[in-house]
């Protein structure tokens, strides 16, 4: 079947570049106003609604490191995977600006610890943070009863940007969240590695509560094994080295070699005047950094692990790896995005517990 045809695209604007911070270190960066408009992907034909299509929605909102085509190929795989489970709504899918793996011109490797983090991840939280707005918009666009959207990884955070610019949804499910669980949960801050990490690098504290009062039908599939949020390493050299959201929580907030510190903090007006920002610890400050997008994605480390390793308030969990499933997730690199890259046969509860999640209408054909 011709699935390109069988759902909608949506993607935020502006599409590549989006204005990042580093490239304006010594001035505010401009922020333009974000948008969305629908797209065909190319060689496809235009999204044709199916006669029988129910009053429901899906939306696919993806994650970090993707470039079109993986974008193209992780959307078709949900769709089908979704229509194998017998789902008869619309199947929409967002697109953000995310930076990639064509744009690793060089990456962050300390000689003080081992840890390896491409050096456009921080870069990329600041856009997610931004294209809530457009997410929001297209959501809202969507004339169906019910609307229900499914966030892997820093998707997460454009969902979390959504839902603070005022998204109402029917059901959302965060799927190995790349974001601070403390931002929906109190209670989940104190985590002992971030702790310990702010004594010798201390960092405003701006994630903790940041949607509170934001709740609802809301889903947390998770897995304390995920590579790339809690267990990732890679080899360079015959050396391992760590390569995780974790690891840059601790080695880049702030993300120093983009000019960033934190010699300066005003623990009564955090979103005021608290960073300075600068080329290097010691020298006189750039500007004070204000925006609270940038201050998360370049300056400010949570108190809490991601909310995709762990169960948290606030959410319905299911535990990806939980070892009496047929096929729990593990620790490879793959299993971070296992719901895309697995068999079918591998992934049948996975949907299934999706839909179920949602509370919208499928039949079980497997």
């Amino acid at each position: 079947m011709d699935v390109q045809k069988m759902f909608e695209n949506a993607t935020g604007t502006p599409e590549k570049p989006y204005p990042n911070p580093p490239d304006y270190i010594d001035r505010d960066p401009p922020k333009p106003n974000v948008g969305t408009k629908l797209f065909v992907w190319p060689g496809h034909q235009e999204f044709e609604k199916d006669p029988d299509e129910t009053d429901e929605a899906i939306i696919l909102v993806h994650g970090w490191n993707m470039t079109d085509a993986d974008k193209r190929t992780f959307s078709n795989t949900f769709f089908k995977r979704l229509w194998w489970k017998g789902f008869k709504g619309k199947f929409c899918t967002f697109s953000w600006p995310t930076f990639n793996h064509d744009d690793d011109i060089n990456t962050h490797i300390p000689n003080d610890n081992l840890h390896y983090i491409p050096n456009h991840y921080n870069q990329s939280e600041y856009v997610a943070w931004k294209y809530g707005p457009a997410l929001k918009a297209y959501v809202d666009s969507i004339k169906k009863v019910s609307k229900n959207v499914a966030a892997h990884s820093m998707g997460n955070v454009v969902m979390a940007s959504a839902l603070k610019s005022g998204l109402t949804i029917n059901s959302y499910v965060a799927m190995q969240a790349a974001i601070p669980r403390g931002c929906y949960s109190g209670d989940a801050n104190g985590y002992e590695k971030f702790i310990k990490a702010d004594e010798s690098k201390p960092t405003p504290d701006i994630y903790g509560g940041l949607l509170a009062g934001i709740n609802g039908n809301f889903s947390n599939f998770f897995s304390a094994n995920d590579y790339a949020l809690k267990t990732g390493k890679v080899n360079i050299l015959w050396h391992d080295y760590d390569s995780n959201w974790e690891a840059n929580q601790v080695d880049y907030k702030p993300d120093s070699p983009k000019g960033y510190s934190t010699s300066r903090i005003n623990s009564i007006s955090p979103f005021s005047s608290s960073v300075g920002s600068r080329p290097f610890d010691g020298a006189p400050p750039l500007r004070n950094v204000t925006d609270p997008h940038e201050l998360m994605a370049f300056v400010a480390r949570p108190r809490s692990e991601a909310l995709g390793v762990r169960d948290t308030t606030g959410f319905i969990g299911y535990d990806l790896a939980d070892d009496t499933l047929s096929y729990p997730f593990g620790k490879d690199r793959t299993e971070h995005s296992g719901q895309f890259q697995r068999p079918i046969q591998k992934t049948e509860a996975f949907y299934k517990k999706l839909l179920q999640t949602m509370g919208v209408g499928f039949i079980d054909k497997l």
